[in-house]
C-alpha cells in the first residue's frame, strides 16, 4: 500500500514537472463549443454539420488528386492532410483544394465565427485469433472510403464574442504555459492527460487561447489531438517519465 501510495505521488509530481498541471478538466474541454468532433471520422461531420464551405488540401503539388462523392456534390482532393473550414461568410478566393460552389452547412457553427478542422487519414488495429488457436495476428486496417478513413486530429474554433484573460483564469484556472504566436499575439496553453488503468499516460491534448497581448482578450482556441506532432511528443515524454517510475524500479 505504501509503495502504491508514493508512486501515486510521484505520478502526480512528474505531470507537473513536465508540464501538465491539469488546472483544466476533461469535462471543461469538452464542453467547448466544437470539441465534440474530435475523434469523428469525416462522413460523420459532413452528415452532422453539412459540407464545409472549403476544404485546403495540405498534401504536395504533385499529390494525386481523385474524385470524391459525398451525395450528390464531387470533390476533387488527395488522400493527405485537410483543413475543412465552416464559416459563416462564404469563401471568394481559396488555396489548393476544393471550394463550396453552394451555400455551405452552418449547423455546427454554434458559438463561433468560423471553425477548422483537421483531418487525416486514422486507420484501426485489428487482431484476430490465429487460426491454430494461439496467439493473435494484429492488422492496420484502412478504411478504403476517403471520407471514413479521415478523422479529426485538431479543432480551430474563431468566437462571436471575445473573453477577457481575466475571466479565462477565473473559469480554467492559470495556464501550463504561455507561447509565443503571430505578432501580437500570444498563447495560454492547456495541457490534459487521461490515464489508463495503471496510470499510464494514454491519452493528451492541447488547448490553446489565442490572446492578443494589447486588448489582453482571446478571439478563439485551438484544440489538438494527440495525433499532431508536438503534442505526441510531448505524451512520449510522458510515457517515458511513466516507464521511469513505474516499469523500471
Amino acid at each position: 500500500m505504501y509503495k502504491q501510495l508514493m508512486r501515486l505521488v510521484l505520478m502526480v509530481c512528474l505531470a507537473a514537472v513536465a508540464g501538465v498541471t491539469q488546472a483544466m478538466t476533461i469535462e471543461q474541454m469538452r464542453a467547448l463549443p466544437g470539441a465534440w468532433l474530435l475523434g469523428l471520422r469525416m462522413d460523420e461531420v459532413f452528415a452532422k454539420c453539412g459540407l464545409p464551405g472549403a476544404i485546403a488540401d495540405l498534401a504536395g503539388a504533385n499529390e494525386k488528386k481523385r474524385d470524391l462523392r459525398w451525395k450528390d456534390t464531387t470533390l476533387s482532393l488527395s488522400t493527405g492532410e485537410w483543413d475543412v473550414f465552416y464559416l459563416r461568410q462564404p469563401e471568394s478566393a481559396f488555396r489548393s483544394g476544393w471550394l463550396n460552389p453552394i451555400e455551405a452547412g452552418r449547423a455546427c457553427l454554434v458559438d463561433a465565427a468560423r471553425l477548422v478542422l483537421r483531418g487525416r487519414e486514422v486507420g484501426t488495429i485489428v487482431k484476430t485469433k490465429k487460426p491454430q488457436g494461439y496467439g493473435y495476428v494484429t492488422r492496420y486496417r484502412m478504411s478504403p472510403d476517403t471520407f471514413r478513413a479521415h478523422r479529426v486530429l485538431a479543432i480551430e474554433t474563431t468566437s462571436n464574442a471575445p473573453v477577457s484573460v481575466t475571466a479565462l483564469v477565473q473559469k480554467y484556472g492559470k495556464p501550463d504555459e504561455t507561447v509565443a504566436g503571430h505578432a501580437g499575439e500570444e498563447l495560454l496553453r492547456y495541457w490534459l492527460v487521461t490515464y489508463n488503468k495503471q496510470s499510464m499516460p494514454e491519452y493528451l491534448y492541447a488547448v490553446d487561447f489565442w490572446i492578443n497581448t494589447k486588448q489582453r482578450v482571446s478571439s478563439g482556441y485551438a484544440i489538438r489531438t494527440d495525433g499532431i506532432d508536438f503534442v505526441r511528443a510531448h505524451l512520449d515524454t510522458l510515457l517515458r517519465d511513466w516507464e521511469r517510475a513505474f516499469v523500471l524500479d
